[in-house]
């Protein structure tokens, strides 16, 4: 299958992109990892495919609504993006 009918399939099918599910995804278990571990936010980052801690913190709280370091330190609400099962 190509490309570009994968990705309109998947967009009628989940009602976004396929690039902003994996964005929002990516983000999800960010969270998760932010608040269940000790792990610096700086490995965080670039274990989920962002190069600098300034593009992790921009696009997690275009997601959550906070930085990652508020956060881990108030327990905030995760904007989570579930698993799709198609």
């Amino acid at each position: 299958m190509q490309t570009y009918p994968l990705q309109r399939t998947f967009s009628l099918l989940a009602m976004m992109t396929l690039p902003e599910y994996i964005r929002g995804r990516r983000l999800t278990l960010a969270a998760q990892q932010l608040t269940q571990t000790d792990e610096k936010i700086i490995d965080l980052a670039l274990r989920f495919g962002y190069e600098t801690p300034e593009a992790f913190t921009k696009a997690f709280k275009r997601q959550h609504g906070c930085s990652p370091t508020l956060m881990r330190s108030e327990r905030r609400p995760i904007h989570a993006y579930n698993r799709l099962s198609i």
